[in-house]
């Protein structure tokens, strides 16, 4: 069994608690996930910070070492947001990335940017709200 090194960008850079997730995927599911948790955004708000630009220098030197492999980027809301509100935020903060990864010079043809509200928190307590307002990226 080959496995792909999952790149998970430490939380710790911006004051969060990593979360739990899987360190690999493997050929079989035919997918490598680039799990960007450290890209966090303010309540409300799409603008990339510093840091989170940064990691996503990182995923852009990545992706143009896997020429013709397209990325898929997932926004995603806190549940503490009002339903029809994280689903607009969730889809600006892809966009967002996108916009950013395009500027890095990554083929907008290999890009897709897609929201998905707040349906798939990391924590559903309300304690680390910030952990939810992130976005996914993974390797088609």
């Amino acid at each position: 069994m080959t496995w792909f090194p999952m790149v998970l960008l430490s939380a710790m850079m911006v004051g969060l608690t990593a979360p739990p997730v899987a360190a690999q995927a493997t050929t079989e599911s035919a997918e490598q996930v680039w799990a960007v948790w450290s890209v966090y955004f303010e309540p409300g708000s799409a603008e990339i910070t510093p840091v989170s630009a940064e990691r996503l220098d990182q995923i852009a030197g990545a992706s143009r070492a896997q020429a013709g492999r397209g990325l898929s980027i997932i926004g995603h809301a806190d549940p503490l947001t009002e339903a029809d509100v994280a689903e607009a935020l969730s889809q600006q903060r892809a966009e967002s990335v996108r916009i950013h990864l395009i500027a890095l010079g990554i083929d907008p043809a290999m890009l897709t940017a897609r929201g998905a509200g707040d349906r798939y928190p990391l924590t559903t307590d309300g304690s680390d709200a910030a952990m939810n307002r992130r976005v996914q990226i993974e390797s088609q």
